[in-house]
């Protein structure tokens, strides 16, 4: 599969002056053949306005995939599903019931992650990794890499890389998303990088959750692409 195309849509850092940035975390994944969005932030006049303001529509979306049941990742999606009921959701086995039972009547179209699968041609789950607040991680298998993509990282990014290696063994490893680093020391931060790079992770683009000092201290170490960037950027 081609990498695809890949812009912050929500984020709590600011970028592009055109878009509004607030608590909360997504990303647009575009192919020629298909548009999925990997969570959608905390609220849906703002997810809205940001993707207009950078010319896409949401009535393109094919698909969203929630990664956690946490305000600031699944807050968007009603405005969305009032735009398009036939939208593909995927959302994993461990939301709350009460979260899935209402999206059920509101969504033509939902898909319940039980594990590790592949849920689109050529794009797999993690399936819901245990945590406090259990979350599942997006893997796309590129021609020299795979693509990792996380909400926050609450089962922490061993875990994820654990299932990722179950997966799509072999290759190397493009990592974007939240890693949940905000509240950690420096030598965490510092463990967390040397781990990444041990694991093959050679390109990060680390936004939402991974905190000011991880995106300062991150850049310093030698990872092949270190982005940092916000809401509107491109990766």
């Amino acid at each position: 599969m081609q990498l695809p195309r890949l812009r912050i849509l929500y984020d709590n850092y600011p970028l592009d002056v055109r878009c509004v940035p607030d608590w909360g975390f997504a990303l647009l994944l575009e192919w020629p053949e298909l548009r999925l969005l990997f969570d959608s932030g905390a609220q849906g006049d703002i997810l809205l306005n940001n993707m207009y303001a950078v010319g896409f529509d949401p009535a393109t979306l094919d698909a969203v995939f929630i990664s956690h049941n946490h305000w600031d990742h699944q807050g968007g999606l009603d405005a969305l599903l009032e735009i398009k009921p036939q939208l593909k959701v995927f959302i994993h086995s461990r939301f709350s019931a009460s979260f899935t039972d209402d999206l059920r009547h509101r969504c033509k179209h939902l898909h319940i992650v039980e594990e590790r699968s592949e849920i689109m041609p050529g794009i797999f789950s993690s399936g819901p990794l245990e945590a406090a607040m259990p979350e599942q991680s997006l893997f796309v298998p590129l021609a020299e890499e795979t693509l990792i993509v996380t909400g926050c990282a609450h089962p922490g990014l061993e875990a994820v890389l654990d299932a990722v290696q179950d997966i799509l063994p072999g290759k190397r490893f493009r990592l974007v998303g939240g890693l949940h680093l905000k509240s950690a020391s420096q030598k965490a931060i510092r463990e967390t990088a040397l781990m990444m790079l041990e694991r093959r992770v050679y390109r990060i683009a680390p936004c939402h959750c991974s905190g000011d000092e991880a995106r300062a201290i991150l850049p310093g170490f030698p990872f092949d692409e270190c982005l940092i960037s916000g809401v509107g950027g491109k990766l």
